[in-house]
């Protein structure tokens, strides 16, 4: 659990265009030798959608985004959870769980999530 939840949050500087390709060559492969850690990595993807800085949460939406595209169990994973994506990554319930950071950081996570969620509508009718 460890070790995905290293390769799930290990978060690049923000700003960065996505998480290390080495990275999610490694995170897929432990995906691949349990049948259970995408369930993990999915709970640690939501924990970190909660941080109180932008990066981890930006970060975290990028790996939902590459895990959403390529996996139909995580994708099974995340509609069920999307009202947190939708809280956490976009803000669309400010009241309760108001987004961090700086204004310019916080814009571009919403900008990340949105396009995450324009490209799974659009791929996927989600």
């Amino acid at each position: 659990v460890a070790e995905l939840a290293k390769l799930t949050c290990e978060t690049p500087p923000f700003g960065t265009v996505g998480p290390d390709a080495e990275l999610v060559r490694a995170l897929k492969q432990e995906v691949r030798r349990d049948e259970n850690a995408m369930g993990r990595v999915h709970d640690v993807l939501c924990k970190a959608l909660a941080h109180k800085e932008c990066g981890p949460r930006s970060h975290a939406v990028s790996v939902f985004d590459i895990l959403f595209h390529r996996s139909v169990v995580f994708r099974s994973l995340a509609l069920v959870s999307l009202d947190v994506f939708l809280h956490l990554g976009v803000g669309t319930d400010g009241d309760n769980h108001p987004l961090p950071g700086p204004p310019t950081e916080t814009r571009q996570l919403i900008d990340k999530a949105v396009a995450a969620l324009e490209s799974w509508n659009d791929k996927f009718g989600v």
